[in-house]
């Protein structure tokens, strides 16, 4: 589990379940006594806090074991830097000759957390492609002047939520009109959208959300790729970028805190989540 994951905490449910998952089926193909001991996995463990993500694997097994007697069960684990350029969900689940990659995560709506310094490579360009480094360069600036700014106002320690609705104006907004402005220059380019859409939405998976009292399955393997997309930005909802692609599918992406104190840096983390999905297959157990 990386560093100041807590194993309560959102996605640290996530890496704990990811991890005692991996200690007791480690990566590899297993028939016989082994299938049986996996499947037993699945079906007897305990919803405790620790635990509570494997209910998701309980559901996936359930579910395509249905109609059907799986010789063999293949996993292989996927690490957050194969996910960096696309959604890599966590777990593949490989039963006879069907895979079915599986993205496991404690919040229904949220789909990513991308970087803002991230974005032309979110949008397809390489690292440290002109694209990349001219975007960056200017991000810099801007935060650099906002840091500042604050500064100027508030002094070197002082928390965001101190800032009051100051920090809208001139810590949030700047910032997402620089996303929004950039993300309008690809607009009409299908390389670009379509590259973007893909990252966000992870591509071809199934993601589990496990809550208190139910898990919901979403199905993410039907949906048309988008040829366009329409940025929408206003001053009046200066934390928020929203995205329309040309099939529907609808996100909003608002711009948070990493840290509560300004020393530990300015805000750079994107909470998006979806609005709109159509096409997308919905199941709720429990």
């Amino acid at each position: 589990m990386p560093k100041g994951k807590e194993n309560t905490q959102g996605r640290g449910l996530e890496y704990a379940f990811v991890e005692e998952f991996r200690k007791a089926f480690p990566e590899g193909t297993y028939d016989g006594d082994r299938t049986a001991a996996l499947k037993n996995y699945f079906d007897n463990c305990e919803p405790t806090i620790r635990e509570k993500f494997s209910r998701a694997c309980r559901v996936f097994w359930g579910r395509y074991r249905r109609n059907k007697s799986y010789e063999t069960v293949a996993l292989k684990f996927q690490s957050d830097s194969q996910a960096a350029r696309r959604g890599v969900p966590d777990l593949v689940l490989t039963l006879d000759d069907m895979s079915q990659k599986i993205s496991v995560k404690h919040n229904n709506d949220a789909m990513r957390h991308p970087r803002v310094h991230g974005t032309m490579q979110h949008l397809g360009f390489p690292l440290k492609s002109r694209e990349d480094v001219s975007f960056r360069s200017e991000l810099e600036s801007m935060r650099s002047a906002i840091g500042e700014r604050v500064i100027a106002e508030f002094g070197c320690v002082v928390s965001y939520p101190e800032m009051g609705d100051w920090k809208s104006v001139n810590v949030y907004q700047p910032i997402t009109a620089f996303l929004a402005d950039t993300l309008r220059k690809f607009e009409s380019s299908k390389p670009q959208t379509r590259a973007y859409f893909t990252f966000l939405w992870g591509g071809d998976h199934v993601k589990a959300i496990v809550g208190s009292n139910s898990i919901s399955v979403l199905d993410y393997r039907d949906m048309d790729e988008p040829s366009g997309m329409k940025v929408g930005w206003s001053a009046s909802k200066p934390s928020y970028v929203d995205l329309t692609f040309d099939t529907g599918f609808e996100v909003s992406m608002r711009l948070k805190n990493d840290w509560r104190e300004f020393e530990r840096g300015l805000p750079n983390k994107l909470d998006v989540r979806a609005v709109t999905a159509p096409n997308v297959i919905r199941e709720v157990f429990f």
